[in-house]
């Protein structure tokens, strides 16, 4: 389903190289722009979605609209893999789904802190 060129989608370590790198320029980029980048935790969005919504208008200075908790009502087009996703309200059933694969992915998950 994926266009070629992109090897970190179909292999293990290219996926650990590819997410390592994320999470260095990720450092790099909260280290010189200290409190300018708004970090959201995925789990803690499911948890408190109305209140790290909230957090992320406040954070671009935006006007609060209750449309940001109501954005799966929206009918527009979307083109990405995700569309199934985008269009449901978040759910909580992806937090920890991951640990279904431990046993089939350990070099991920060894490589992954």
């Amino acid at each position: 389903m994926f266009e070629d060129g992109q090897g970190w989608q179909y292999n293990e370590q290219e996926l650990v190289e590819y997410y390592n790198l994320y999470k260095e320029i990720m450092t790099f980029w909260n280290s010189i722009f200290k409190k300018e980048i708004h970090n959201i935790k995925y789990e803690e969005l499911v948890k408190n979605t109305e209140r790290e919504i909230k957090d992320m208008i406040n954070y671009c200075e935006l006007e609060w609209d209750e449309n940001c908790l109501n954005y799966h009502k929206i009918n527009r087009p979307i083109k990405t893999l995700s569309l199934n996703q985008a269009n449901k309200p978040i759910y909580s059933t992806s937090v920890k789904s991951s640990d279904n694969y431990k046993n089939y992915l350990k070099k991920i998950f060894s490589n992954f802190n």
